[in-house]
Order: C-alpha cells, then structure tokens, then sequence
C-alpha cells in the first residue's frame, strides 16, 4: 500500500490490516451545490461491510462487528469525529464531487458514496460505511447479513392535493438524520417553487438563483424534471405536506401550498420573493430531551476549552449545537441574539492539532477575498499575542471577517470567524482581545513543511509499460517553474488552439509544448472565482466550467463570454457543440457561438430517478466527444450501478458499452477521469485504479498499464487529464504531493507508443 493516514490504521482480529486511504473524485466547487452536499453527508457513520479483496463484503470479519472497530462523526463546520477500536480522535473533511475528503494529521484521503454506502478502497481492500441506525441494501455482492434491523415502514402516501400541485409551494422544514432543522439554515432566503398549470415551474434557491423545472401529476403523484437538486417528490394527504430530496435522499425539505390559486403562466422563469423571517421560531420536533442543534443557550459571559478562553459581552449566548470539543481539538460558536429569538452576529473560534495543509488553504482563500477587493494579500491582526492572516468576504448575503493563524511549535491551526459582522463590529474588538490560547509545548517543538516556493519540485523520470500488444514511452515536459496546484485533486489541463493549459481552482496557465519542456505564453489568467474543468472550442477559444453555475469562455487570457450554463462541458472536435454533465443531473447538447453558449436537453435525462431515467445511468464521472461518437463514463443503472462505458452515435443511438461490471476483472474501471480515442483503439484513464485502460473500437478489452507509475514514473499521483498534443501524441496529467509535503504538483506527460 503506497499511502496510509496513520490515525486510520488499524488492526482486525488480530491479523487483517486496514487503512484510510484515497479513493480519490474531483475536488467540487464551493457556493450553494457545495453546501448542499456538505449537508447531505453531516452525521454519523459506522462501518458495516469489509471487503477483504475476494470481491466479497461481509458484515463480520473473524467474529469482529466492523461498526463496533471503526465510526465516524462529520460534525457541521468542517471538523469531524473519528472512532476506532473505541479510541476517538480529531479530524476536518469538505465535501467533493461524489462524497467526502477527510483531513486526518495532515493526511488527506476522500471516500466515494457508491449507493447508500460511504465507500473507502485501497485496491484490494474495501470498507462500505453506512449512516448510524440505518440498513440500507446490502453492497452488490455482499454476503448475508449476520443480522439484519427490521425495514422502517414507508409513510402513508395518498392521492395529491385538491386540486393538484400547480401552485407556490414555500419550504417549512428540513430534516435529516432524524432531526428537524430550522429552514433558513438551508435557504437563507426564499426557497420557494413554483408549479404553473402549464407544467413549467422554478425553485428559488439561493438570492439571484431560480431553476427552471417541468412538472407533471399522475394519479396523484408528482413527478420534476429538470432540477439540480430537487427529487423524489412525494405528498402527505395528512398532513397536507410535500416532501422533496434535497440533493441527497438524507435530506427532506418539506413544503406547504403558499397559494392555493393558480400562478402566471408566463414563458420564462421569475424569481420568487424572498420569505420574511417569522415573528417566532418553529418549536423543534425531534425528542424534548435533545436539544435542536441551532438554538443558542446561554452560557454566562465566558466560555472556556483546553485550547482557549474567551470573554463575550452581556446578553452573547453561546450555540451549544455547535460546540465540540476533544483531544487536540476545540470549536465554539457564540451568539448575540437579536430579534424574534435569531442571531444578530456570532463568533466561532476553532483551535486544531493537524497539519499545515487546510491552515494553506485558508490563507489562499483569504488572499483572494483581498485580492477581489483590490487589496494585494489578506492583512494581519494579532489575537492572543499570535498573528492572524485575516480578511473580509461575503458571506450569506452579509459580511464576514476570517481570521487564520498558525503555530508550527505546537501544530495547532486557529481559527476566528465573525459572522454578520456589520452588526457586532461594536462587541468584536473586546471579544478578540480576551481571546488566550493554552497549546501544547511539544518537545521537540513541531515544525512546518517548507512553503511551496521552498520546496523540493518532483522530477519524474519517465518509463515505458506494456500495454496489450504496444510499448509505451512516457517522457515528462518539464515546465521552468513547478505547475503547483491547490490540491491533488483540484487540477486539470487540455489543448485549445494549440496551447497547452492547465487549471487548479482560480489559476490557469498557459504553456506552449516544445519538444519536452512546456514554455510558459500569453494566455494565462487569474479567473474571477475557482473552476475545474477545461474543455477546447474553436478558433482557440477554452471552456472554463466550474460544476455547476457557469462556464465562461476564454481566449488569449481574456474572458469572451460568462454562460448561465452549469455542469461540465466536454466539446466537440470541430469546437461548435459538445455534451453537458454533471452528476445526476440531465445531460444537455450545448451550441456554442462565438463563445456564447446554449443548451437543449440530450438523451440522458431523469438519471436520479429510476422511473423517469432515460438511457443507462444513474450518474456521470466523464464524458468524451470524438469526431463521429460521444462517450459516457458513470455508474451503469443496468449493471448494478457499476462504473462503465457507453458509445453513442452523434444523434445518440446508443452503439456499445464496455467495462466489466465484476470489479475483480482487469476490464472493470472504478472511475472513469479522461478518455481518448487514438490510432491503438479507445484509451481510458482510470483515477481509483491509477490505471490506463485500452478498448477496440467495438469494445474489447485490448490490455492496460496497471500501475501507472510504472509507465510516469512518478509515485502515486491522481490521473486527472488526457488528450491530443498539437505535435502529435497524447498527454497524460497528474497531480502528485511532494515528497516533502511543501506542495502538490501537476505533472504532464508525453506518451507515444500508440
């Protein structure tokens, strides 16, 4: 095994070892979908199948209970709970593309939701982990359950409303994890959907934000179309009530008929108004002995932690929900309450044992509100006699102050947040000046991996690898300076108009490839937020597409056009159309002209939703347009939601798929990053195998580079890129941590042989 998180490691039985390692996704951007998925994984999670590499999940492994050696808790606000053989310690984890990214003593690792299972692999090892108290459907495969708690019976669903569902429909509630939650705590504002007779509708989810959606009812049921996020509809005549799932079936936002007349039929999509806040919280429903996590109880006029004390004003209170605290480990979030019982402000201070790496991050991230501001880097402010990088941002529609700060003697990381702080700027200077901090003195005192531009850069060698048939050479194109990416997750590259670029988050370079060196060219920007994906256009135009809210369209380091179209976008040889994805949502055939781009659906639609999916799959990882087929890589509702391929024709007639659906098989993918047709056949880069793969053009398996490495020569990295070279050939991109730790590098390839 090439990497392991050390606190992860553990023994079974006496004579199975596990470890936490990567089972890696795409980094996903931040904003309303990030989130939303942050809150779709919140709770507890325990492990409940282990697959020991026979291809087998069993809910016992030599009379051990997996749930009783290994659990977990992702608490709000990033930090996380980690229980193993009884033993609890600290942790941070964000929410990418398809699950979770886990930051454990500096060692960052992502587990992947396959189904209902937080799924987490090491190539022959697999752990399925399934939320606390649930008994979702056994993994594919899986060998009978030991025991098994009986199935919780489906609510009493009736026929629809009187009067059928055209109409405003306002959010009330949600609930997850068998809690109710305050409403304004997922939709700070609005929230409302609109169904119009005509069966065309919005959902007004974020301030400036409305989805158009396609609605219909039959039999009483409700069936949407076209949301991002919204699914599963489903109508309680007792309590005249419509729940939704919100991006995940964890979440249920539960919605009453605003008006019960009917609305507008107008032609295109409104925004909703704004909800106004009620004159008094909604009582909380779960169990009177627990309190609702949101609610703020009063706590005097200090608070104190192993970590740090700090003093509030008169009337402050703190948010107990949000407390958590343990060895290393300590966070506080303290209001001052305002009118009808909400928050006016609040301050949260966080102190870390962990590493140096989301301390970087943060200082990233403040720069850039900074630079947004016109300012050359984030300022500094002094608290508890520690210097803190600090700057201003928006946040929720109103004003925040972050504060970052570390202690490399002690390896703790800190952090302040002032939350609306317009409203506290009068409380804020007295509060951060009785802020003390208590750290650890370790001996011999810790110390910091050297900055990146301190660093020792990666100098692959390059191999060569059989590969069915062939013999590849991989020669890497060195760049003068290191290509330093965010994380080793959050990069990409591809060829627009003869020029190599690469992306990581708000960074894009541009590179001219000569012979095996990349020159840096006019062509690189700074883009106004971060992004993820790159996708070629015509006449040297580049597609810059974050996941979800836009794509803008770039050319010789200027932005041509801002698109109001989300998702991925994977264009076209010719550059004036190509295929939209992300997810679960509905595929979409994008024209682009002149950079401007639209969209009209494609032939995958209804992918969440087994009774309205049109085609194969229930979720997407890549697509690929060649000259004459489009190619889909995701999970196969067909086959037991394994990850596979399919091949359409341009009108999409779907042609042939392949990709074993037995995961033991050297054919089968686990996730499919980049694809490529070449003279050799159809070339597919796989990120959980670190492996390329080779296919005939009817779908044989022709071979594959088990180990990548062995081809790059490089030591584990995240395959995140391929395509054509202007010269000839094709490109491989990884992203590969240095060896001592300063930075994450993007590494690209020239690959002949095919």
């Amino acid at each position: 095994m090439k990497r392991s998180a050390r606190f992860f490691c553990i023994l079974l039985a006496g004579i199975l070892s596990v470890s936490w390692v990567a089972a890696a996704a795409p980094a996903s951007g931040g904003g309303l979908m990030g989130f939303a998925r942050g809150l779709a994984y919140l709770g507890d999670w325990e492990a409940a199948y282990i697959d020991a590499g026979d291809g087998v999940p069993r809910s016992e492994y030599f009379g051990m209970n997996p749930a009783e050696a290994m659990a977990f808790t992702l608490l709000a606000g990033g930090t996380m709970t980690i229980r193993i053989q009884g033993q609890e310690g600290p942790g941070a984890w964000e929410a990418v593309e398809g699950g979770v990214r886990t930051d454990v003593e500096g060692e960052r690792n992502d587990l992947l939701m396959e189904g209902d299972y937080l799924t987490l692999r090491d190539g022959t090892m697999t752990i399925y982990f399934r939320r606390a108290g649930t008994n979702p459907p056994a993994p594919q495969g899986a060998a009978p359950q030991v025991t098994q708690a009986p199935a919780t019976p489906a609510p009493d669903m009736a026929e629809g409303p009187a009067g059928g569902y055209a109409g405003v429909w306002t959010p009330l509630r949600y609930e997850m994890g068998g809690y109710t939650f305050d409403i304004r705590m997922l939709f700070v504002e609005g929230g409302d959907i609109t169904l119009r007779p005509d069966g065309t509708g919005e959902a007004a989810l974020a301030p400036g934000y409305s989805e158009p959606l396609s609605w219909s009812e039959s039999g009483g049921a409700l069936t949407l179309q076209g949301s991002m996020f919204l699914s599963g509809p489903a109508w309680d005549a007792q309590s005249q009530e419509l729940t939704l799932d919100y991006t995940s079936p964890d979440i249920k936002v539960v919605y009453a008929r605003k008006d019960a007349g009917e609305p507008a039929a107008t032609a295109e999509p409104t925004r909703v108004p704004a909800l106004e806040p009620p004159a008094t919280p909604a009582p909380p429903t779960q169990a009177p002995d627990t309190p609702a996590p949101h609610l703020p109880v009063p706590s005097g006029a200090v608070v104190e932690t192993d970590l740090f004390t700090a003093t509030f004003p008169e009337g402050w209170a703190e948010n107990e929900g949000w407390r958590s605290t343990f060895g290393g480990y300590a966070s506080v979030t303290v209001d001052k309450p305002g009118a009808g019982g909400w928050a006016d402000g609040s301050v949260t201070i966080q102190a870390s044992t962990e590493g140096v790496g989301s301390y970087r991050d943060k200082v990233r991230e403040l720069d850039g509100y900074a630079q947004k501001a016109g300012l050359e880097k984030a300022g500094e402010t002094a608290i508890g006699g520690i210097p803190f990088v600090t700057a201003e941002y928006e946040r929720w529609g109103t004003r925040a102050v972050g504060y970052a700060a570390r202690v490399p003697e002690s390896q703790v990381t800190l952090y302040v947040t002032a939350d609306q702080a317009d409203n506290i700027a009068a409380d804020l200077p007295a509060i951060l000046g009785s802020i003390t901090f208590t750290l650890p003195a370790l001996d011999p005192p810790g110390q910091d991996p050297p900055l990146p531009e301190d660093g020792r850069r990666l100098e692959p060698q390059g191999g060569t690898a059989a590969l069915g048939d062939l013999e590849l050479t991989a020669r890497w194109l060195r760049s003068g300076e290191p290509i330093v990416v965010n994380d080793v997750f959050s990069a990409h590259a591809a060829v627009a108009g003869g020029t190599l670029y690469t992306l990581s988050g708000d960074a894009l370079q541009a590179f001219e490839v000569n012979g095996d060196t990349l020159a840096p060219r006019d062509g690189g920007m700074r883009l106004p937020e971060e992004f993820d994906q790159l996708s070629a256009g015509k006449d040297g135009l580049l597609y810059v597409a974050q996941g979800f809210w836009n794509i803008l369209a770039v050319r010789d380091g200027e932005v041509v056009a801002d698109n109001a179209v989300g998702g991925f976008l994977a264009m076209h040889p010719d550059g004036e159309w190509g295929v939209g994805y992300w997810a679960n949502a509905d595929t979409k055939r994008v024209t682009a002209q002149g950079g401007s781009l639209t969209e009209e659906p494609w032939i995958l639609t209804g992918l969440s939703d087994p009774a309205a999916r049109q085609g194969r799959f229930s979720n997407l990882s890549c697509v690929y347009v060649a000259r004459d087929r489009v190619y889909a890589a995701g999970n196969d509702a067909l086959s037991g939601d394994a990850q596979r391929v399919a091949a359409y024709d341009l009108e999409g007639n779907e042609l042939l798929t392949f990709g074993a659906a037995d995961w033991m098989k050297d054919d089968a993918l686990g996730s499919v990053t980049a694809m490529a047709e070449t003279p050799a056949g159809i070339l597919v880069l796989d990120g959980n195998y670190r492996a390329l793969k080779l296919f005939s053009p009817e779908g044989e398996f022709l071979g594959q580079v088990e180990d990548l490495d062995e081809l790059l020569g490089t030591d584990y990295p995240w395959p995140c890129a391929m395509g054509t070279l202007p010269d000839g050939g094709v490109f491989i991109a990884v992203a590969q941590a240095r060896d001592d730790e300063s930075a994450d590098e993007l590494l690209v390839f020239r690959v002949t042989g095919l």
